[in-house]
């Protein structure tokens, strides 16, 4: 069997100089901003996070309704597992 190429010219690669060039990763949140999900320990940026629960003072972030429900279950067990 032989080489199979391309039919047709592949696309032109962008111009990262162009404003246009990856418009969503503008306004992507930097670490800075990003806190972290007590049950998975994945970076959620507060501002799109889809859920939040307060826990003695504190407001918790996270990256689905699935970790704020199993934080909603045991607090105290993801809480003493973050950071200082």
């Amino acid at each position: 069997m032989g080489y199979v190429g391309l039919r047709h010219r592949p696309p032109e690669l962008p111009d990262e100089s162009r404003e246009d060039w990856m418009p969503h990763h503008h306004n992507r949140p930097t670490d800075d901003t990003r806190v972290v999900d007590p049950v998975c320990r994945m970076k959620v940026d507060p501002a799109t996070a889809p859920a939040s629960r307060r826990h003695e003072a504190t407001i918790f972030y996270f990256c689905s309704t699935g970790c704020a429900a199993a934080f909603e279950v045991d607090p105290r067990r993801y809480v003493h597992q973050l950071p200082a």
